[in-house]
């Protein structure tokens, strides 16, 4: 890892950007050398594992790509979550706040989300995946896959 105090981590466009490592240093192995800007990069989704990878190894850094903002989010309603909502944030509080909850059509995915937005006090990325029916070309009717 490079030792220099010098290093500043920097977004651009969907990407990081590390300023003042030269090609020749040690840096986290997500991040590439491109020759164009003489920088090494890295996609923007990596930003959590380069940030635990300097606290690692004790590398000294400016975190200039930090610009998500806290807010003290307040759910409008309270209602008591499910068992098993209970359960799935517990379990992505204990895999450092990060997992996939997968849950039927109705069983709460919205309302454990908001949960975890009330947790993190900052913006959240929720990707929500939806998988229409198959249609039976025999009956006509929906079947789920």
């Amino acid at each position: 890892m490079s030792e220099s105090a010098n290093l500043k981590l920097k977004f651009e466009s969907g990407t990081l950007i590390l300023e003042g490592a030269t090609e020749g240093d040690s840096v986290p192995e997500v991040f590439v050398w491109d020759q164009r800007t003489r920088q090494f990069r890295a996609p923007a989704y990596q930003y959590r594992q380069v940030i635990k990878e300097f606290i690692r190894t004790k590398t000294p850094y400016e975190d200039f790509a930090k610009k998500y903002a806290t807010f003290d989010f307040k759910q409008k309603f309270h209602l008591e979550p499910r068992p098993y909502q209970t359960a799935s944030i517990e379990a992505w509080r204990q895999n450092e706040r990060c997992g996939t909850i997968v849950l039927p059509t109705g069983a709460g995915k919205t309302h454990a989300a908001t949960m975890a937005i009330e947790i993190c006090k900052r913006q959240t990325l929720i990707d929500c995946v939806f998988k229409p029916p198959l249609i039976s070309g025999s009956s006509g009717k929906p079947v789920m896959p």
